[in-house]
């Protein structure tokens, strides 16, 4: 089992890609989403999920920001536009 996170700013986005994700990827659990860049900073420093699922454009800045901010060493990335 896979753990994963998605950071969007629209809330559609997010509920979309979770229905695919819960319908077709068994293996990978979504453990959390978000939608504003602070509060999922704030999570990626204390949590490491094996997925992060990210957006580009945010509602302060980019997705490309949040990997300068936190340590995605471990984690497959996939960028979400």
């Amino acid at each position: 089992m896979f753990t994963a996170v998605i950071v969007d700013d629209e809330a559609r986005n997010i509920a979309l890609l979770s229905y695919y994700i819960e319908k077709y990827c068994p293996k990978i659990k979504l453990v959390a989403s978000f939608s504003k860049k602070k509060k999922a900073v704030e999570y990626l420093c204390s949590s490491k999920p094996d997925i992060l699922f990210l957006d580009i454009v945010l509602d302060e800045g980019s997705g490309f920001d949040i990997l300068d901010e936190v340590n995605h060493d471990d984690m497959q990335v996939v960028m979400c536009t």
